[in-house]
């Protein structure tokens, strides 16, 4: 899907159900999420993720930039951490509803960004670089360029956390081959019933290894990641610079 395609889609479901979006439980859809609890859940899995990096101590606290940030539920839980946050989402609805939604307005920043690259964003600018259950929605091609970026942005002591499956399920490896992604995306529109396509992408992790290794970036851990649902296989991706 192109970046124009992908706007639209999350334009839409910013729009419409901006909560559900980003955190797509069943029980949720339709804007049944409530705020508190959504940003609260936000807030227990950042608290979570630093106790497990142990991150404390190894970099600073000055910024950070939270890429895909929907309406902020993990941008607001790096603002009690980090001086400055900025998020940076596709999607102008999205956008409008974190700023709205912005408990830290002096220090926490949102942006638009609906290019191929993070160019309104300065090099060597952030201590810690998050995106979350966001490039699996992103096209390989503009999933990479975006890695890229965030070691371009990425001060020389600071640290890059993400996610990305490496493997579909198999039911979904047979239903592409059998009807392709068109054929997918329109089970998917019925199913959830709402025009616009949340898809799901990967990259298998020997590729992603190899893809750090050609551009100067180190890995520091690579787990699995286990909350990921319908026997999708996902890693959780630590780096620095090299």
């Amino acid at each position: 899907m192109k970046l124009d395609k992908l706007k639209s889609n999350w334009e839409g479901l910013g729009e419409k159900d901006a909560f559900w979006a980003v955190m797509t439980s069943p029980t949720k859809i339709n804007n049944k999420w409530v705020t508190k609890e959504f940003f609260g859940s936000g807030q227990n899995w950042i608290n979570r993720l630093f106790s497990e990096l142990k991150l404390d101590g190894k970099i600073n606290f000055n910024s950070a930039l939270d890429f895909g940030c929907g309406p902020g539920r993990l941008t607001q839980a790096l603002a009690k951490r980090f001086d400055s946050v900025i998020g940076v989402d596709i999607s102008s609805s999205m956008i409008e509803k974190a700023n709205q939604l912005n408990q830290f307005k002096e220090s926490c920043k949102y942006l638009v960004n609906n290019t191929g690259d993070l160019s309104q964003l300065p090099s060597n600018q952030f201590d810690f670089v998050l995106s979350f259950i966001t490039l699996q929605h992103i096209s390989p091609i503009y999933t990479l360029n975006y890695i890229k970026e965030f070691k371009r942005v990425i001060n020389d002591d600071g640290y890059i956390f993400f996610n990305l499956p490496t493997q579909p399920p198999l039911f979904l490896h047979w239903l592409l081959k059998a009807i392709g992604s068109r054929g997918v995306n329109l089970i998917r529109m019925i199913y959830y019933r709402k025009r616009e396509v949340i898809e799901m992408h990967w990259i298998k992790e020997e590729k992603m290894r190899d893809f750090f290794a050609e551009n100067g970036l180190k890995v520091v851990k690579i787990e699995k990641d286990l909350g990921v649902g319908m026997k999708w296989k996902s890693n959780l991706y630590l780096l620095k610079k090299q």
